[in-house]
């Protein structure tokens, strides 16, 4: 029958399972769908529907053989498109994380790129240091220190050799460690200069030993050391066997406050002006040498005023030209004055 198409025909039997046995028969039962032939183009029979040639109507597609074999093969396939199903989910997610590593990506791009512009291209190289503010100190020592460490890496992998990779508070506790100075200050300038400010404590006397001029401060410590005598600050001559220790003289910052008063007060109350002053062995004394006069021994433990009050009555009572030729005038012992 060459021109035979086959309908099929969904039953309106109650549903049952092809692996259950049938109330009647006792075996297993399997009841296909019921079928009409249509038999196109020609006269039918027994029931049989006549369709056109061109109205080929197929109500329900042919069962397939691993329907027929008991749906193994089925379930397979439904197994294979829920892992398939999933995978497509999975795949819906992954444009978040395409974006996730590209800014990622990019972030760490842009980090590398400002880093090696920061630290590495030499856009910000140090190619000028200036010192300001020193006075007793010497800027090239400070120079050369902070050269030196500009040669070295900052947590092993920042070159300092840059105004961003140089580290500022390094420097400043280095040069305060290694100069007497109340204040130190780092600053940089785009593009090529690093600035230090520095801020010294007051020279108040020269210390003067084995030919070498040591500026002190107030309380004794070493500022610097020099060649020449800085000109107006009052020079002390160390003639005894405490000798400095490299950062400090050994001198009580008592005499230093002594000594600053005394030459400020001598001049104008008795017109007398101090050379230099001596430091030797003896105990609480300090030989202040008059220029163009005798040496006058004070006592840094006594009244100031009193012991001046003593060195007036004897100028008072001897004439300019007599007490420039005295040998010395010693004043350290209550209210007597020793001339010779």
């Amino acid at each position: 029958m060459a021109n035979e198409f086959l309908v099929q025909k969904k039953s309106t039997a109650p549903k049952s399972h092809w692996w259950k046995k049938s109330p009647k028969s006792g075996a297993n039962s399997f009841k296909p769908r019921s079928t009409i032939l249509f038999n196109a183009g020609q006269p039918t029979t027994r029931g049989q529907v006549h369709l056109p040639r061109e109205n080929k109507i197929f109500a329900d597609p042919p069962l397939r053989p691993n329907v027929a074999r008991g749906y193994a093969g089925g379930a397979r396939a439904g197994e294979k498109s829920a892992r398939h199903w999933e995978g497509s989910q999975a795949v819906d997610q992954h444009p978040l994380r395409r974006k996730i590593i590209f800014y990622t990506v990019l972030v760490l791009i842009l980090f590398g790129a400002v880093g090696w512009g920061l630290f590495y291209s030499g856009l910000l190289t140090i190619n000028d240091i200036k010192i300001d503010g020193t006075k007793y100190l010497s800027a090239q020592d400070i120079s050369v220190a902070a050269w030196n460490q500009s040669k070295n890496n900052r947590w092993l992998i920042i070159p300092q050799r840059t105004l961003f990779g140089f580290d500022a508070g390094q420097m400043i506790k280095r040069l305060s460690t290694s100069f007497n100075v109340n204040k130190i200050t780092v600053r940089k300038s785009l593009w090529h200069t690093l600035n230090i400010i520095v801020q010294e404590k007051p020279c108040i006397l020269v210390w003067l030993e084995a030919g070498h001029y040591y500026c002190l401060d107030l309380a004794g410590e070493v500022i610097n050391i020099t060649d020449q005598a800085p000109a107006g600050l009052p020079l002390v001559a160390n003639q005894g066997l405490n000798k400095i220790n490299g950062s400090a003289a050994s001198l009580p910052p008592g005499d230093i406050v002594f000594m600053t008063e005394l030459g400020q007060a001598l001049p104008g109350q008795i017109n007398l002006k101090i050379k230099q002053y001596f430091i030797d062995n003896q105990l609480n004394t300090v030989n202040a040498q008059i220029d163009g006069g005798p040496l006058l021994l004070f006592n840094p433990q006594n009244s100031l005023a009193g012991q001046l009050l003593k060195l007036k009555a004897v100028s008072q009572q001897n004439l300019r030209d007599q007490l420039t030729k005295k040998q010395y005038i010693d004043l350290r012992f209550g209210d007597k004055a020793f001339i010779r």
